[in-house]
């Protein structure tokens, strides 16, 4: 029997032990709000408690685009709160028995990327578009990022991603490991699969192993190693793609220069220091950085979101300072050394 739960902004139907849940917002790409979020969270803890299986799915042209941070600078919710909620979600998910499907069709972007990712089984498809354009809007990459990036084979590949805000297709999303299936059929062929039969047989079925042909990104993997030097600096990164003096290093060099300064100081070191750290403490610094990028220190976090989000204007924001030589070696390190800064508090399952 499929017991269903309707409102506005998400969908659950339970079916035996599996535990749909459906993010609609399709309007704002399923931007994740509060609301969004505690509603998820009420729901897989629902789920936990029954030991049920759950698959994540999300309207129209987006598994999800992120967390809405124009909310925050619309002071709708403070930042910590905002990312304590986020994060406790992401890593309860992270935590469960049972299994999490993520069926990661259309545009999966930050917070999207982060519960995509909390999922023991997440399945690409000929329309995923995965990013984290973090640096874009005076941010980095947080949700796990500098743990699960950092993990990439080969890692420069995370590093490239961290830095440029690339898009990944769905080819390369599973080519590359983010994705364990490919799926290349109607979505909704999925769903009533799954609320019927097993989920491994299920994705078996309609799982197709794309050619190497068909990425993106091989192409230029070898370059992407020669530049992206994961045990340097950002300075190094930008040197190399100038030496290199290719179209796709000059087009790549172009790209970075768009980002925030700060925010590629602190996205290049969260990533290095990532390489070490159990995903939770990943979560941890995280939190501590991206609070503070958006409360006492967040003069670029609000210049990048106005740009780029309520303006949507062209061009670079107005980054403080807009030039990476402007930023000394130790710029960064009082974000890391904060140990007085906001803490993350997360569950015990």
């Amino acid at each position: 029997m499929v017991k269903a739960k309707l409102n506005s902004l998400v969908r659950s139907t339970e079916h035996n032990d599996l535990l749909h849940i459906h993010i609609n917002r399709p309007k704002a790409l399923n931007a994740l709000n509060k609301k969004i979020i505690r509603e998820i969270a009420s729901l897989v803890r629902e789920a936990h408690n029954q030991s049920k299986n759950v698959l994540f799915t999300g309207e129209g042209r987006a598994f999800s685009a992120g967390g809405d941070v124009v909310s925050i600078i619309k002071a709708d919710i403070t930042p910590e709160e905002f990312y304590q909620e986020e994060f406790t979600l992401i890593y309860f998910v992270s935590r469960m028995l049972t299994e999490r499907v993520a069926i990661m069709d259309g545009i999966v972007m930050g917070g999207g990327v982060g519960l995509s990712m909390a999922c023991s089984i997440r399945v690409a498809t000929n329309n995923t578009a995965f990013a984290m354009p973090e640096g874009a809007i005076g941010y980095i990459p947080d949700v796990g990022a500098s743990y699960f990036l950092s993990r990439m084979n080969p890692p420069e590949l995370g590093l490239y991603l961290s830095l440029t805000g690339e898009r990944l297709s769905g080819v390369d999303c599973y080519l590359f490991g983010l994705a364990q299936y490919y799926i290349e059929c109607d979505t909704d062929l999925i769903i009533s699969g799954l609320y019927e039969g097993s989920i491994e047989n299920v994705l078996q079925v309609y799982h197709v192993n794309p050619s190497w042909e068909k990425s993106s990104i091989i192409p230029y993997l070898d370059q992407i190693k020669q530049c992206f030097i994961i045990d340097g600096t950002v300075e190094l990164v930008v040197k190399k793609l100038s030496q290199l003096d290719t179209p796709w290093t000059v087009k790549t060099l172009q790209k970075i220069q768009t980002m925030c300064p700060l925010s590629l100081k602190i996205s290049y070191e969260a990533f290095r220091r990532g390489k070490s750290m159990t995903y939770k403490d990943c979560l941890a610094m995280e939190y501590n950085l991206v609070v503070q990028m958006q409360s006492q220190r967040s003069i670029n976090f609000l210049e990048g979101v106005r740009h780029k989000l309520v303006v949507k204007a062209s061009g670079t924001p107005n980054w403080v300072p807009d030039d990476l030589i402007e930023l000394g070696d130790g710029s960064i390190l009082p974000y890391f050394a904060n140990k007085e800064g906001p803490r993350l508090e997360l569950p015990r399952l």
